[in-house]
C-alpha cells in the first residue's frame, strides 16, 4: 500500500534513507554487484544509502555494516535481498520502515552442498513472510510467479541489471588494460593473445550440481568427436570453466574423474575464481560459444555478460533461462549431451546463423543496463512509496 505523503518527491529523497540489506555481501557475485549498482543509482537520485549484511568481506567494511546496526525510523526504506535464510530476517520482520523484497529465488537445497539447510529454511520462511513486505520485486516472470503463488502482493517484475560498464576501459591500470578510449572494452592483453588463437567453449559460474557441469563436459566430449577430422577444425578444441570451486568438494572431484574417463585432461581447464575483470572479459570476448545448461536459475548473470560480448549462448530450456535469453541464443529442451553437441556443431557450421546470433546478443544485452534499472526504480518509488 502506498504511504500518504504530502512532500514533493525531491523533498522525500532528501529525508529518506534507503537501507539495503542482504544475508551475505560479496563483491563479484550477482547480489553483491547489484547492491553496488543500487548504491550508485540511489545516491544519484538523491537518497542517503546504507548497506547492511550479516556477513561481508573485510575490505567492504568501509561502506557496509553488520545488520545489527540497522535502525528503523518508520519513514525510511528497507530494501531486502532475499535468497537464503539469515539471522537478519528477524530484523526485517520487526522493521517499521517501508519494506521492499528484492527476490533472487531460492536455489533447490540439493544443488548447493554446504548450504542446503540455509536454502531449506529460506523456502520455509518464504511461506511465512507474505504479509511482511510492502512491495516485492522479481527479475523474471518465473520468480514473480513463485511469489504470487504464495500470496505476495504487489509483485513487480523488473530486469536484473548486469553491470557491463565494468567491462569498459576507463583508465590505464597496468599492461593488461586498454588505453582510455570511449566505448572500448577492457581485456587482459597477455591472456587475450593466447585465447584469440583458440577454438573454445566457455562456462562462467560456480562448479555446483545446479550448473550441470557433468553434462557440459559430456557435451564437449561429443562436440570434439563431431569436429574431429574436419579441415576447419584442425586447431584443438578447448573448454574453460571459469568460476569458484572447492578442491575437496565431492561434485568437483566427480567432474575431474569424468574429465579423466573421457580423456579430456589436455583440453579442459577449471580456472577457479579469476582475479580481474580484464581476465574475465578476455574469456568472454574470444569464446566461440557459452554454455549454460543449468537445471535451475532465477536469472543467470553470466548469460547476459556473454551476450554483451556477442558470444552465442546455448542454454537449457529451464526455469528463467529462456526468458533471459530470448531469441539471442539457442535453447535445448533436454540435457542430452550428444544432442546439444549436434546443435552447437550445426550453428558453428552455418556462418549466417552464427553472425545473426551475435547481433541478437548485442541488442538483447541492452535490456539489462544500469540506465534501465534507474528508470524502473524511479517509476516504482513514484507508484508505491
Amino acid at each position: 500500500m502506498k504511504r500518504a505523503r504530502t512532500e514533493s518527491m525531491e523533498a522525500i529523497k532528501l529525508m529518506t534513507t534507503v537501507n539495503i540489506m542482504t544475508a551475505t555481501y560479496i563483491e563479484g557475485d550477482a547480489i553483491g554487484n547489484l547492491i553496488q549498482t543500487q548504491d550508485r543509482i540511489f545516491t544519484k537520485l538523491g537518497f542517503t544509502v546504507k548497506i547492511f549484511a550479516d556477513h561481508y568481506q573485510l575490505h567492504l567494511k568501509s561502506h557496509c555494516q553488520h545488520s545489527s546496526y540497522y535502525r528503523p525510523t518508520g519513514q525510511d526504506i528497507l530494501w531486502y535481498h532475499y535468497s537464503i535464510a539469515s539471522p537478519n530476517l528477524r530484523i526485517l520482520q520487526q522493521s517499521r520502515d517501508f519494506k521492499i523484497m528484492n527476490f533472487h529465488g531460492i536455489s533447490p537445497p540439493e544443488y548447493n552442498p554446504g548450504i542446503e539447510e540455509l536454502c531449506h529454511r529460506a523456502e520455509v520462511m518464504l511461506d511465512r513472510l507474505s504479509d511482511t513486505f510492502d512491495l516485492c520485486l522479481a527479475h523474471s516472470e518465473y520468480s514473480a510467479s513463485l511469489l504470487r503463488e504464495r500470496g505476495y502482493r504487489p509483485v513487480v517484475k523488473i530486469p536484473l541489471v548486469v553491470d557491463t560498464s565494468r567491462f569498459i576501459s576507463q583508465e590505464v591500470s597496468g599492461p593488461s588494460s586498454l588505453k582510455p578510449d570511449s566505448g572500448r572494452r577492457t581485456e587482459d592483453l597477455e591472456l587475450s593473445s593466447y585465447l584469440r588463437r583458440l577454438n573454445y567453449l566457455l562456462f562462467v559460474g560456480k562448479i555446483t550440481p545446479q550448473k550441470s557441469i557433468l553434462e557440459i563436459l559430456e557435451t564437449f566430449y561429443h562436440l570434439k568427436k563431431l569436429r574431429r577430422g574436419q579441415l576447419r577444425a584442425l586447431e584443438p578444441l578447448k573448454l574453460f570453466l571459469v568460476g569458484h570451486y572447492s578442491p575437496c568438494d565431492a561434485y568437483y572431484l566427480k567432474a575431474l574423474d569424468l574429465v579423466k574417463q573421457l580423456d579430456l585432461e589436455k583440453d579442459v581447464l577449471f580456472t577457479g575464481r579469476i582475479s580481474t575483470v580484464a581476465q574475465l572479459a578476455s574469456f568472454y570476448k574470444y569464446a566461440k560459444f557459452s554454455l549454460y545448461l543449468s537445471k535451475w536459475e532465477s536469472f543467470c548473470v553470466p548469460l547476459v555478460e556473454s551476450m554483451f560480448f556477442e558470444t552465442p549462448v546455448v542454454g537449457h530450456m529451464a526455469t528463467a533461462i529462456p526468458e533471459v535469453l530470448g531469441d539471442a541464443g539457442v535453447l535445448v529442451d533436454k540435457l542430452d549431451p550428444e544432442a546439444v553437441a549436434q546443435v552447437i556443431e550445426e550453428v558453428w557450421e552455418d556462418p549466417d546463423t552464427y553472425q545473426k546470433l551475435k547481433m541478437k546478443c548485442k541488442e538483447r544485452a541492452k535490456l539489462f543496463t544500469e540506465k534501465r534499472l534507474e528508470e524502473d526504480i524511479s517509476r516504482l518509488l513514484k507508484t508505491y512509496y
